[in-house]
């Protein structure tokens, strides 16, 4: 059973959902359904995953296929997605969370090592937090 969590940060031209601690495919199911359920589904935010906390080792690429068609369903607004990962497996498990999901007419999705490059192809402010979030 994983225990991490999801912290889901508002902004006004952005939100920044951040992953700590081992995440599961439960964890990506609830958070999916808090950032649909709410307001955020009625106004176009860019989103910046910040999974560089997380530990995606229980992840099956099953999981992550069912993920992305969670995500792919949920999503009708268009919006930019960029994920930002440090490790090699979080790179790879991302990649192959962008490649499920495909580019579709509401969601382009990038994964990136570095946050700021990250923000820059989204278009929104660099963090007050600094780099490491």
């Amino acid at each position: 059973m994983c225990s991490g969590t999801f912290e889901i940060e508002r902004y006004a031209d952005h939100v920044v959902v951040r992953g700590v601690g081992a995440i599961g495919v439960d964890q990506l199911r609830e958070v999916i359904r808090s950032l649909s359920s709410d307001d955020l589904e009625t106004t176009p935010h860019a989103r910046l995953w910040d999974l560089r906390g997380a530990d995606l080792s229980a992840l099956r690429s099953l999981d992550i296929e069912d993920f992305a068609e969670l995500s792919r369903s949920q999503g009708t607004l268009r919006r930019r997605i960029a994920v930002v990962v440090t490790t090699d497996l979080q790179y790879g498990l991302t990649r192959m969370y962008e490649s499920f999901h495909g580019e579709t007419p509401h969601a382009a999705i990038a994964v990136f090592r570095d946050e700021a490059e990250a923000r820059a192809w989204l278009e929104v402010p660099p963090s007050s937090a600094g780099a490491a979030g």
